[in-house]
């Protein structure tokens, strides 16, 4: 759909529609919360469910207990998971499988 609208807006040449889009596409970044979807990391439970695995792009893993979690919400597909790391919070993000894939993070 925003191929077809950006093709639409250069053909128009007409600068009030590139405003426009630039205010819609700012929308969907802050008010619809898309930089969540830049954060994702990849996160696996140990085979025993007790530890959480989190690896970053550059094959970096860090691993928490799961006493460790504060928090857990998910909205729009994305869960927020805040961890107390020795007094320090820290959040990140992750896409589950299915609701069934929570419980062990409770």
């Amino acid at each position: 759909m925003h191929v077809f609208f950006i093709i639409f807006v250069f053909a128009m040449n007409f600068w009030m529609m590139y405003v426009a889009y630039f205010l819609m596409a700012l929308l969907q970044f802050g008010v619809g919360r898309v930089w969540r979807y830049l954060l994702i990391k990849d996160v696996y439970l140990s085979s025993d469910l007790k530890k959480i695995v989190i690896e970053n792009s550059g094959n970096e893993t860090m691993e928490f207990s799961c006493a460790q979690i504060v928090k857990v919400s998910t909205k729009k597909g994305i869960t927020d998971v805040e961890i107390n790391d020795h007094g320090s919070v820290s959040k990140f993000y992750f896409m589950v499988n299915a609701k069934e894939n929570l419980k062990y993070l409770k």
